[in-house]
């Protein structure tokens, strides 16, 4: 049975001419009157009825939130469950995998990633700490494919994997 995400956006995009006008779902109605603004300066025969809607669900990751942080290091949540993976029904582009989390850090610091597009996961590699830093998140493989084209340039290895048998000891959710 899949989870909701309480804190997923749902965006809706309109066509105009040669672009897509998206806003948040509760915004649609002024993206839709972008959209027909754009449509008819930019052609008289454009008919409202040629319009295409399409809702799209923008996934994100959120990692559970803990007490008592330190501005100083990252925060490493731990569960307390190992088959507690929120993620098992997605795939995601699995960057980098190392043994320390200030190694994850500085591979997010070094190729400029945003926080919102990548995840720090815990896990285990041959009994020792292995940490993760998983970028995008895709409801199938084909997304996460026509996805590829937009993960950054200064990456340059990368793997696209399922994330249901991923075994998530904890994550890093500030840095």
């Amino acid at each position: 049975m899949a989870k909701t995400n309480k804190k997923e956006t749902n965006i809706v995009c309109y066509a105009a001419q040669s672009k897509w006008i998206c806003a948040p779902e509760d915004k649609k109605e002024l993206a839709n009157k972008k959209s027909k603004k754009l449509n008819k300066e930019n052609s008289s025969n454009q008919l409202a009825s040629n319009v295409v809607i399409k809702q799209l669900k923008v996934p994100q990751f959120i990692a559970p939130k803990a007490h008592n942080t330190t501005k100083t290091t990252p925060r490493v949540l731990t569960k307390k469950s190992q088959n507690n993976n929120p993620y098992e029904n997605s795939w995601s582009y699995q960057l980098i995998g190392v043994s320390t989390p200030q190694n994850a850090l500085n591979f997010i610091s070094k190729n400029n990633l945003k926080k919102n597009d990548v995840l720090i996961v815990k896990s285990k590699h041959n009994n020792m700490d292995w940490w993760i830093v998983l970028y995008g998140l895709y409801k199938d493989k084909q997304t996460g494919l026509n996805d590829k084209p937009n993960i950054p340039s200064s990456i340059k290895e990368y793997w696209l994997r399922p994330l249901n048998n991923l075994i998530i000891n904890g994550y890093i959710d500030e840095f």
